[in-house]
């Protein structure tokens, strides 16, 4: 004989302080960061303090996700499991405004090594980018 419910389960939820952030989007902006070597490229202006490149990639896994002000980027970067996925010392919003007028002071630098990066790995012919094709879709061979 069936037993009929009588109470949703849902009812029996209770709160807690668990905490969830996007883990893939802060993996797949960590992939391309390594991928693209902009943690070597950031290393060179700035060599004391937090890292550069970490601050970067927070910065641009909060954006692509949650895309609010500056304080609150700090405050999502302050949580104690963002800091360890970017090994990360608590800051200061402070330091995030530093690390902006650091990249956007040396930006021509920045773009040229990257360009240099771009240009040593993959293939350009007449200016455009040579892609493999895989069942008629291209995708780039090294990203």
């Amino acid at each position: 004989m069936a037993t009929k419910q009588s109470n949703t389960r849902a009812s029996a939820l209770t709160p807690n302080n668990n905490i969830s952030f996007p883990i893939g989007t802060i993996l797949a902006v960590k992939n391309f960061f390594r991928k693209l070597e902009l943690p070597s490229i950031f290393k060179k202006f700035k060599s004391r303090g937090l890292d550069l490149s970490s601050l970067t990639e927070g910065m641009v896994s909060y954006r692509l996700t949650e895309n609010l002000s500056l304080s609150k980027a700090s405050d999502w970067m302050n949580r104690p499991e963002v800091r360890e996925i970017f090994d990360l010392e608590e800051f200061n919003q402070k330091t995030l405004y530093r690390a902006l007028r650091i990249i956007g002071s040396n930006r021509e630098e920045i773009i040229m090594d990257l360009q240099d990066h771009l240009f040593g790995t993959y293939e350009f012919v007449n200016g455009g980018l040579i892609f493999p094709t895989y069942g008629g879709l291209k995708f780039p061979t090294h990203i």
